[in-house]
């Protein structure tokens, strides 16, 4: 693949190309909510708002040649691949290993590979949204994924498909199969090995001696532990071939980011506690508090920080209680529209700023010779 030699610099045209592609997925879902399609010999119906949400998000990434780690390692990894023994990174996870090496006795073109790693990142998100639409806010469920998920996932490719493979182990939890939730995290962690996080949840959710005080007060204490154990931690990082440029926080900071992020994730989680579906409020508690927790630790040991791609499900946690609530206030629907809409351009404009030139997402470019400057 013939990578464009530039200056990644910022670029109206790409924030524009963004919001396009965040505005247009909303208004498609909003307009075709419940329209369907019937396709081939049997005639299966095909729900439109999400084939042509699908199509938008699989081409922008799918054919998408703009992330720093797309350009660089995963690259480098790709052309390594004829066989795992001459696989350049052998402290890549097993399951991305054995894709790349599959893909690569296939063909050695890179861009199929990158295509393929789209489809099974977004089909996941796409089928979970699916079965869970008659139960969620559909449009803001995809506005959500599309402005705080999506877009952030250009560079780091492995851990946002394992992030979306470890959805169904969120699913799982909510209908309390603990083995097909078990199996999932693992499959997910073949991926990338930061998924074995999501055992925490687990533990919560299927350990009935866990109430909502005790998960709060166990999560406060495992902040404390690794706040006490940060030195050692960082030790343990610098040991590791791919982790040794982590470090501590040049200074601990109190984490009003992260507050903002979650405290409109609990306010309406909170607000439809009296749901009939306990167990998905209980799961929903879990994840929210875990996810909390760890980004708090993101500003003890920065990479703490990109764990927050492992609690994806707030995507349908949201679209369930915001879907309660506009049928509960049926007279506040429009103000719960405009704030969940406000919400997300917020959380995108925050990440576009600070991570545009880290994640070399800007300007875009893909396999067409696509340059958005």
């Amino acid at each position: 693949m013939d990578f464009q030699n530039m200056a990644y610099m910022w670029s109206n045209y790409t924030l524009l190309l963004y919001f396009g592609i965040i505005a247009s997925c909303y208004i498609i879902c909003v307009f075709c909510k419940n329209q369907y399609i019937q396709f081939g010999v049997y005639k299966k119906k095909i729900q439109v708002s999400l084939l042509f949400t699908g199509l938008i998000l699989i081409f922008f990434k799918g054919f998408g040649t703009a992330g720093r780690d797309l350009r660089s390692g995963y690259y480098m990894n790709f052309l390594s691949a004829t066989s795992m023994d001459d696989f350049r990174d052998k402290s890549t996870e097993i399951g991305y290993r054995v894709l790349n090496v599959i893909i690569r006795n296939i063909t050695d073109q890179y861009w199929v590979f990158i295509f393929i790693i789209s489809l099974l990142t977004i089909i996941p998100v796409l089928k979970i949204v699916k079965k869970y639409w008659n139960k969620i806010d559909g449009p803001l469920t995809i506005l959500l994924f599309v402005s705080v998920f999506y877009i952030s996932g250009f560079s780091p490719l492995r851990a946002y498909l394992a992030s979306s493979i470890a959805l169904f182990a969120f699913d799982a939890m909510v209908e309390k199969n603990a083995k097909k939730a078990f199996i999932w995290i693992v499959i997910s962690m073949c991926f990338h090995i930061s998924m074995a996080f999501l055992f925490l949840p687990y533990i919560f959710c299927f350990f009935k001696i866990f109430n909502k005080k005790f998960i709060v007060a166990s999560l406060v204490i495992l902040f404390l532990l690794f706040y006490i154990e940060r030195n050692s931690i960082v030790s343990i990082l610098a040991g590791s071939e791919r982790y040794f440029n982590y470090g501590l926080a040049d200074s601990i900071e109190f984490g009003f980011e992260q507050i903002a992020y979650y405290l409109p994730f609990f306010i309406i989680i909170y607000l439809g506690r009296k749901n009939n579906d306990k167990n998905f409020f209980k799961t929903s508690f879990v994840y929210l508090c875990t996810g909390f927790c760890f980004g708090m630790l993101g500003y003890i040991v920065p990479i703490f920080g990109r764990t927050h791609v492992l609690f994806l499900p707030v995507i349908i946690i949201a679209g369930y209680y915001l879907k309660f609530l506009k049928n509960k206030y049926i007279t506040c629907k429009w103000l719960i529209n405009f704030t969940t809409i406000l919400y997300c351009m917020a959380r995108f404009w925050i990440y576009i700023y600070q991570y545009y030139n880290l994640e070399d997402i800007m300007p875009y470019t893909n396999i067409f010779g696509w340059i958005i400057i």
